[in-house]
């Protein structure tokens, strides 16, 4: 593979910023990275795939790319699609949340601006699984909106106007911005925020997200009452009928969750593995 990439035609130069982003993630979060060059290379070839600038460039990416699965190859989220999406979507999310929070809490940087722009990229990047649903949408639609905003106000001297308004006061329609209802009711949605630190980061808590109270009481029942696990009695559990599938899909989403130093969407996975193989239900 050459040792960098060939310079980008110029009906290419939209998809850029998402190799940028591809860059920055590649140390900690190859698998972002990974589909962040994937979208490059389905939208380049959408746009031009015959030109000799653009087959250089898909060329170099289609060789990235090898590389980089061979390089992950025991990773869940290369050898699954539906992995995949859980992962890059979790993440999109947590930046999401974390742009949100310190939008709504007028804390106005760069950083905000960045983490709102990640978003909309990474939203973007979720076609490669197929369409985005209403939810998805919105959220891109607002992230790519609040960074814009935001940004003006900042190199005019200007005071955003935090949450859900556009730059006339007035309110916008951006529909269900709960995150933690939002990835609690998807399959494949945890419930965490992101590092403040860490400029929209994974690997903290989010002010958006509500820990579940903890147990009054102690050892192995309590931890359970406090990771919302629903304990069976003790003789139905032979007579579950165990969806294996279901039980498999929910611990592969717990280890996406432990990548990203995300205990809270850990637990809530495990929690409904555990239900699964002893309950029969969620």
């Amino acid at each position: 593979m050459a040792s960098s990439m060939p310079p980008l035609p110029a009906h290419y130069k939209s998809l850029q910023h998402y190799l940028k982003t591809a860059q920055e993630h590649e140390q900690k979060y190859p698998v972002v990275s990974y589909y962040c060059r994937m979208y490059v290379l389905q939208t380049g070839m959408e746009l031009d795939r015959s030109s000799p600038e653009a087959k250089a460039v898909l060329m170099y990416l289609m060789e990235q790319l090898e590389h980089m699965k061979a390089a992950m190859a025991g990773e869940e989220a290369i050898k699954s699609d539906t992995v995949a999406q859980a992962h890059v979507e979790h993440y999109a999310l947590k930046l999401f949340a974390h742009a949100d929070s310190e939008d709504r809490a007028a804390r106005h940087n760069k950083n905000v601006v960045k983490a709102f722009y990640n978003a909309s990229l990474l939203f973007e990047v979720l076609t490669v699984f197929g369409p985005l649903n209403e939810d998805i949408q919105k959220y891109k639609k607002y992230a790519r909106y609040k960074s814009a905003y935001i940004n003006k106000c900042l190199k005019a001297g200007m005071a955003p106007v935090p949450g859900p308004v556009d730059d006339e006061g007035q309110e916008m329609d951006i529909g269900n911005l709960s995150i933690a209802s939002y990835m609690a009711t998807r399959d494949h949605g945890g419930a965490s925020g992101v590092d403040n630190a860490s400029g929209g980061e994974p690997g903290g808590s989010s002010s958006s997200y509500q820990a579940p109270p903890a147990a009054s009481g102690g050892g192995q029942a309590a931890a359970a009452a406090s990771a919302g696990y629903e304990q069976p009695a003790a003789d139905t559990s032979s007579d579950t009928i165990v969806d294996w599938d279901k039980a498999t899909k929910f611990t592969k989403f717990a280890a996406s969750s432990l990548t990203y130093e995300d205990k809270d969407g850990a637990v809530e996975y495990l929690r409904k593995a555990l239900n699964v193989l002893t309950l029969g239900h969620e």
